[in-house]
């Protein structure tokens, strides 16, 4: 504790004359020396002390401009009469409280003021003229003052944030100019802040934060200033930094079993990270790197998680006392979600969705180009590519557009059909399935090269219902009649002939076929789908076949493996297979989820399309 500094106080007689006209009875007594009694005469001076809660009164003192002077006075025993405060002569003292004076507006010009302070004591002679409060001991003092604007003083230190040669927050500030500075103090600006540092070097201008390392935070930097009563000039400070947001999350599937993703955070400061996931909110930690991998479930996967972002050297079991991101880690979803074709001369996937044609790598379905289009489109519509590089698209009008390629800038012809089967051939033909037949057109030139009618009467339109599909070399022919009044179903196979027409080779009846189709690698094989949940591969030449339980789904274009649901799919064994392209060795199976039973699944390059979503399945 500072000692009180001490200061004289001078004997102050005051006398006045009272002029006044008293009527009184009259009465006689007789005066005796014993009514009068003599008192000493009080010293003409004595010093008491007064304190300033440690400031020295002798040099300029710090205050806010709004604020209370506190002071405490050692009368010696004397007790006091009065006080009074005057700031640069203005008359303060109705703001004297226990031990203090509240100044209001003092002035923030940077200016020395003056703070005069008078009390008045007790002689303790018990003299007429003390009693008659004409005798008292006056005491004056004198204080310079600054004044500091508690309110707005932001600006004094001008924070700023940069890093260290660790690329930690480091924040830096100005020395206020014209203070006599003390220290430093840094706190972190909670609900009740609390004290991060203290930095008792006035010169040293920065603070090193290693504990920041993501999102808000804020800081309260205040310069005490030397000789003030508690008066500092303080600044808040908030941290700027880059939000982890959506797209600074991306991960794909890297086996059947694991999902992977990896965290872009552009601020520099060094963390760690732990993602919190699941119902039983488990934790995994990441590598420095902001790689994690999760466990994937059944494909296609979705995952929520917290993503806590924690300094290098934290604890990891108390990553709840850090700051975090909503984070979400799914398979891949292709953009293309109306229809997609594999494009075997180009060796990469096409596709397109209702505003935007694409073009796919071919190993990782990752998309290299787009171009918008302004067809009018539907989920049926569809996307068809030659083994020559042609691409043909359907829009809802059913009318088909014929590329030169899949830049999908040279629009070769279009043409009306009647909204049914079509498709490229190898020697650049358009095949398209008429309600009675099919017709021909020459790609190249956009002319009708071909047709045949397949039902011979009007009626039979009605009553009959045809599946037409041509062979990739446009050798063979299949044709399946179907009978809408007896559910009689006949499957014929024909040889085209260089004119189209057509030279029957197999018929065979079978009420239970439901579709046909020809091996999109192999043309001397076809597939024959039944819906008695099962389907067979046949060659073609031979009628040979081998018959598989399950729905068929696709054949691989590019790998030739057969793609196909187990036969209990449907009531809930979410099962799929794969068959080598030989159609008789299981090479792969794997559990769907369950999220749309119905949808059907497909197979690029081993590429595993399902609802919407990709995965390779090489991984």
């Amino acid at each position: 504790m500072e000692p009180m500094t001490p200061f004289k106080v001078s004997l102050k007689l005051l006398s006045f004359v009272l002029l006044c006209t008293l009527i009184l009875p009259t009465c006689a007594y007789d005066s005796d020396d014993d009514n009068y009694v003599d008192v000493p005469k009080p010293s003409e001076q004595f010093q008491i002390g007064i304190d300033l809660a440690g400031v020295d009164p002798d040099q300029v003192i710090y205050l806010y401009s709004s604020g209370y002077f506190y002071y405490s006075l050692d009368t010696r025993g004397k007790e006091i009469l009065d006080q009074k405060f005057f700031l640069d002569g203005r008359d303060i003292s109705s703001g004297i409280n226990n031990g203090s004076v509240y100044i209001n507006g003092g002035p923030l010009d940077g200016k020395e003021h003056e703070l005069k302070m008078i009390v008045g004591f007790k002689t303790g002679t018990g003299s007429l003229a003390e009693l008659a409060g004409y005798e008292m001991y006056v005491g004056e003092y004198t204080f310079k003052l600054k004044f500091i604007d508690s309110s707005n003083n932001s600006a004094a230190l001008n924070v700023r944030q940069t890093v260290d040669a660790n690329n930690n927050l480091k924040l830096i500030w100005d020395r206020p100019q014209g203070f006599d500075v003390v220290s430093y103090e840094i706190y972190s600006n909670e609900y009740t802040p609390r004290l991060l540092a203290t930095i008792t070097d006035p010169d040293q201008t920065w603070f090193v934060d290693q504990s920041y390392v993501y999102g808000y935070k804020s800081y309260q930097i205040a310069a005490r200033l030397r000789n003030s009563q508690q008066v500092k000039i303080t600044t808040y400070y908030t941290v700027s930094y880059s939000s982890i947001e959506a797209g600074h999350i991306q991960g794909d599937r890297i086996n059947r079993n694991s999902m992977r993703t990896q965290i872009t955070n552009t601020n520099p400061y060094p963390c760690k990270y732990v993602v919190e996931y699941g119902y039983e909110n488990k934790i995994v930690e990441a590598e420095r790197s902001g790689e994690i991998v999760l466990p994937g479930g059944d494909f296609p996967s979705w995952i929520s998680f917290h993503l806590y972002i924690l300094p290098l050297t934290a604890d990891v079991s108390e990553y709840k006392s850090y700051p975090y991101v909503y984070g979400s880690l799914s398979d891949r979803m292709l953009e293309a979600h109306i229809s997609l074709a594999a494009d075997l001369h180009g060796n990469r996937l096409v596709g397109m969705d209702f505003r935007t044609y694409y073009q796919y790598d071919v190993s990782s379905a990752l998309p290299t180009f787009s171009k918008a289009h302004n067809l009018t489109l539907h989920t049926g519509c569809i996307m068809k590519a030659s083994n020559t590089g042609y691409v043909v698209v359907s829009d809802s009008r059913n009318i088909l557009y014929i590329y030169k390629d899949n830049t999908f800038n040279n629009l070769l012809f279009q043409i009306q059909t009647q909204g049914l089967f079509f498709c490229l051939t190898d020697n650049n033909l358009l095949f398209v399935q008429t309600n009675d037949g099919f017709d021909v057109y020459n790609i190249l030139t956009g002319n009708q090269v071909g047709s045949q009618q397949l039902i011979s009467s009007p009626d039979e339109v009605y009553s009959q219902g045809l599946v037409v599909r041509i062979s990739s070399d446009a050798r063979y022919l299949y044709v399946l009649r179907k009978n809408y009044y007896t559910s009689e179903k006949q499957l014929e196979l024909y040889e085209v002939n260089p004119d189209y027409s057509l030279k029957l080779l197999r018929t065979e009846s079978d009420a239970k076929i439901s579709t046909i189709g020809f091996h999109p690698v192999n043309p001397r094989k076809a597939v024959i789908e039944y819906n008695d949940i099962r389907f067979s591969l046949v060659e073609v030449e031979t009628g040979a076949r081998t018959t598989v339980a399950g729905y068929f789904q696709n054949i691989d274009p590019f790998t030739g493996a057969v793609l196909y649901k187990a036969a209990d799919y449907i009531s809930g064994n979410y099962e799929v297979k794969v068959l080598d392209n030989s159609g008789t060795k299981e090479i792969w199976r794997m559990k769907l989820a369950n999220i749309n039973p119905f949808a059907d699944t497909r197979l690029y390059n081993n590429l595993l399309m399902f609802n919407g979503y990709v995965m390779n399945l090489t991984k």
